[in-house]
């Protein structure tokens, strides 16, 4: 008996630590370097995932750093790790490009949610100094 309840913990460890998603908040300059395009944008739409692995997200951009823009891009966030769009908000979003061109973020890419004036206003100042240094 003691065996049999011992497996099904160890299955019950396995499983849930397997879905598990942790990160490190990285600092501005780390996301700023990993990152092809650093934006500051609205949620226009949001397209969710039919097996509720986060989704897709249509973007307007207000602001952009690192790379020139569109006015209007798709951003998927499709894993456990999703990072949670919401429509009509505004937000700060340090995104990657994949080979065939689309980008993608996660909750551990450092994306703000900027609604905070003085956190804005921080945000930009750094973000501005970063771009000129070119990195």
């Amino acid at each position: 008996m003691n065996a049999a309840r011992l497996m099904v913990l160890c299955f019950l460890f396995l499983s849930t630590s397997a879905f598990a998603c942790r990160c490190k908040e990285p600092s501005i300059e780390q996301t700023f370097k990993s990152s092809s395009m650093v934006v500051y944008a609205t949620v226009k739409d949001f397209i969710p995932s039919p097996l509720d692995e986060g989704g897709t997200a249509i973007i307007l951009i207000d602001t952009w750093w690192k790379s020139s823009s569109p006015e209007k891009i798709v951003v998927n966030s499709l894993t456990n790790c999703r990072f949670n769009f919401e429509i009509n908000k505004s937000y700060l979003l340090f995104l990657k490009q994949e080979s065939s061109g689309l980008f993608y973020t996660d909750k551990c890419s450092g994306n703000k949610d900027l609604t905070s004036k003085d956190e804005f206003n921080g945000i930009f100042t750094n973000l501005k100094y970063l771009s000129s240094r070119a990195i």
